[in-house]
């Protein structure tokens, strides 16, 4: 503005200038415009948080966050010594795993299953990772079983409450090695397809590559005392849950 602050008015030609002449301009906000986003939510939260959701998870089913440990791997020891991890392969050559969640109602009736995938974490030593099933569960008390290939299907400890539409986090559970046939119990089937891959200092028997990889409970890429030692220990559980 001109001293006194009195304004003045300036008439702009196509192809004319106009100079010597102090002008400003300013951008005024209508109080319709987009409004500011707040640091705080101008609604209450909703019973569905979108952080927790990843982008694998089913929006319309229930999520299960899983932490499963593999006997003979990482941090599990194994079924005479669940904690005892020193000679578990800290390196498995295969990180991730198929696993199944099986839901079942107080009156232990299955309610619904969960398929996914679960990958190895060296921080943890477990297998961990995030199920969906198929359909939300309703709001409520259930058990958990988890199950994965060549190990016996387990019980997480506990009652869990499960929320549908979002991620559930699963108590970590033990899988026990060495069901080599995946009928759910360890027996003299499984034996025999063990000793027939055992290669220590002598060549395998009677093993092809399908059977060398399904016997390799430790998951080394050898099947030897490791694998022998292990599904010795491990025969005080059987049948799986």
């Amino acid at each position: 503005m001109p001293t006194g602050n009195v304004g003045y008015s300036l008439t702009m030609t196509n192809g004319n200038s106009i100079t010597n002449e102090n002008f400003g301009d300013k951008q005024v906000v209508k109080p319709t415009a987009t409004p500011i986003p707040t640091a705080a939510p101008t609604s209450a939260p909703t019973s569905v948080p979108t952080a927790v959701i990843s982008p694998t998870q089913n929006p319309n089913g229930t999520a299960l966050a899983l932490n499963v440990l593999l006997d003979g791997i990482g941090n599990a020891g194994d079924n005479t010594n669940p904690t005892a991890s020193t000679l578990s392969n800290k390196a498995p050559v295969h990180p991730t795993r198929n696993v199944t969640a099986q839901v079942y109602d107080v009156n232990n009736k299955l309610v619904t299953t969960a398929t996914g995938i679960v990958e190895y974490s060296s921080a943890s030593g477990s297998f961990v990772g995030t199920v969906n099933t198929a359909q939300p569960v309703p709001d409520g008390e259930y058990t958990i079983k988890v199950r994965s290939d060549t190990h016996l299907t387990r019980l997480v400890p506990g009652v869990e409450h499960l929320i549908p539409n979002q991620v559930n986090q699963v108590p970590a559970v033990a899988l026990v090695a060495g069901d080599a046939n995946n009928d759910n119990r360890l027996d003299i089937l499984d034996y025999n397809m063990l000793i027939g891959c055992y290669s220590d200092l002598s060549p395998a028997a009677s093993c092809d590559n399908a059977t060398q990889l399904i016997t390799d409970f430790n998951d080394d890429s050898a099947v030897n005392q490791f694998d022998y030692n292990l599904f010795l220990r491990e025969l005080a559980t059987q049948p799986g849950q």
